[in-house]
């Protein structure tokens, strides 16, 4: 059942067996898999089912690192949540990426990646995925579009997408008709109440921007609003705890993390008129998959990288005519490794091209015009790289002295990217570039100024990662192998707040399959079917 809050009675008490803070991915999914259970389940949405202006600026924060989206644009409080605006990206982590690799701080989750196997399928199943079993890397060839004959170390990854699934409006009737869910809509925590003395939870603190007042609760409460807005709510919760709830060893909100996006270079196939098809990127709202590249695991071990992948973007004559006008000096590019990659500068995104590019023939120039692919020669192809980033300590969301129209201290994001990050991000794309090279595909153009132009040049994409590590002590995590909070015994966080490290995947996948998984432990628990 659908409820707005602003129809309760103040004061009133409501009273559930879980108490899920978010209506997003992860707690709509966590919702869906406890329909038709034995107990009372209440879900709690701060937005309506459409976005409101007011509701939206209870996202307002500060960034006070390095440059990022405002808080109020890169997230959208509505039920949900940021599915309204994903791209549908689909892939689970890699094995690896549930490792500890001595050459990643802080890396190695409390679980492996076969704990989630059958999570990721149901996952997969709420995304509306057309494949709903497992990676499609090492399956049959599709249908007319080929992989690239790769060695050296260099493997195709590929992505699925949803269509993308917009959680709010594709479950928003089945947990209406849900007799043991009530979803209260327009619902803004402002802090959770109890917790003293490493005690339970005994309520959440909901207000409306009526300036009406009730509470929730609960045997359990579940946060699952988001990387941002999970240590936000901890930090804001301090009347048991002045330093916040699970806060004991300073770590809720550390270890933001982003999945770093840079335009890299460009790619010239070796053989005129290559079918890429598998590695461009479709229209939108067209369910087919995405192919990038990215190091072997047993590569990126050897190499001691990080988790990556290029993706390929067809340049368009406005971003070849930008990148030639803004490119004032041109110079000749160079070969590493024995003429194995030629460097050059960025093509695409308004950066710099060089000259490699005319010499060889793949671009033309006439007097007077714009610059244009040459008909009948090889195809250009800018890359976009998307990198792993290392769990930073100073890397952090906080609250400050700032607060919202409810109360709530606003959220401040300190951003940080470390000189470690850039370096693997190089040195990956180098092993790509060797990579094509061997394997006779093509040559990688890279950029010659790897250092502070190609950290400006880096950004985000929505991707709110950490805050709320998982971690089996609780002197290294927030939150144990079962997403619990380690000081507070009926309090969970689920979500990509959760994730000690990123990969390269995007995290909605792995979000969904964490909230489901959560969701199997809470029903079992409630309903005494945990083993002894």
């Amino acid at each position: 059942m659908l409820i707005d809050s602003r129809s309760v009675a103040a004061d009133e008490v409501i009273r559930g067996d879980v108490c899920i803070i978010g209506a997003g991915p992860a707690g709509i999914a966590m919702a869906c898999a406890m329909r038709k259970q034995p107990f009372r389940v209440v879900l709690l949405e701060s937005g309506s089912l459409s976005p409101q202006p007011a509701t939206q600026a209870l996202y307002r924060g500060r960034n006070v690192g390095r440059e990022y989206f405002p808080l109020d644009g890169c997230r959208v409080r509505t039920f949900g949540g940021s599915t309204q605006r994903w791209g549908g990206w689909c892939r689970s982590l890699d094995p690896e990426d549930f490792e500890a690799r001595p050459w990643v701080p802080g890396s190695g989750w409390p679980i492996r990646r076969e704990d989630l196997a059958c999570h990721y399928r149901r996952a997969r199943e709420l995304c509306q995925l057309v494949v709903a079993e497992g990676e499609i890397d090492s399956g049959p060839p599709l249908p007319g579009r080929p992989r690239i004959p790769l060695t050296g170390g260099l493997t195709t990854t590929v992505y699925q997408f949803s269509p993308p699934t917009r959680f709010g409006p594709a479950y928003r009737e089945e947990l209406n008709q849900a007799e043991n869910i009530a979803v209260y809509l327009s619902a803004n925590v402002v802090r959770l109440e109890g917790g003293e003395h490493g005690g339970p939870l005994r309520a959440a603190i909901v207000r409306t921007l009526a300036d009406k007042a009730f509470r929730v609760e609960a045997r359990v409460f579940v946060l699952a609003a988001g990387g941002i807005e999970n240590p936000r709510i901890l930090l804001a919760s301090r009347d048991a705890r002045p330093d916040g709830l699970g806060n004991e060893n300073d770590l809720v909100g550390r270890f933001f993390m982003e999945h770093l996006h840079v335009p890299l270079g460009c790619f010239v196939p070796v053989r005129p008129n290559t079918n890429l098809s598998l590695y461009v990127e479709g229209r939108r709202g067209v369910q087919r998959p995405l192919g990038a590249l990215t190091v072997t695991p047993e590569a990126r071990r050897a190499q001691r990288l990080y988790g990556f992948s290029a993706a390929f973007f067809p340049p368009t004559r406005k971003s070849v005519a930008t990148v030639l006008r803004d490119q004032a000096r041109l110079r000749h590019p160079w070969r590493l490794h024995a003429a194995s990659i030629a460097r050059s500068g960025t093509l695409g995104f308004g950066l710099r091209v060089l000259d490699g590019l005319i010499r060889h023939g793949h671009l033309a120039l006439a007097a007077g015009t714009a610059p244009v692919l040459r008909p009948g020669v090889r195809q250009v192809y800018e890359i976009m790289g998307r990198g792993e980033q290392t769990p930073l300590w100073e890397s952090r969301v906080t609250v400050g002295r700032d607060r919202d129209r409810l109360g709530v201290p606003i959220a401040e994001l300190d951003w940080r990217v470390s000189a470690g990050d850039l370096a693997n991000m190089m040195a990956s794309l180098e092993s790509i570039g060797r990579g094509l090279l061997a394997s006779a595909a093509g040559t990688l153009y890279l950029p010659e100024d790897s250092g502070a132009a190609w950290a400006d040049r880096i950004t985000g994409s929505w991707h709110h990662i950490g805050t709320t590590r998982m971690h089996a002590e609780p002197a290294h995590g927030v939150v144990d192998a079962q997403c619990r909070v380690h000081s507070v015994p009926n309090l969970y966080v689920t979500g990509s707040s959760v994730f000690p490290t990123g990969g390269y995947a995007n995290p909605v996948l792995t979000t969904v399959a964490l909230a489901l998984r959560l969701a199997d432990h809470l029903t079992q628990s409630l309903t005494g079917r945990l083993p002894p």
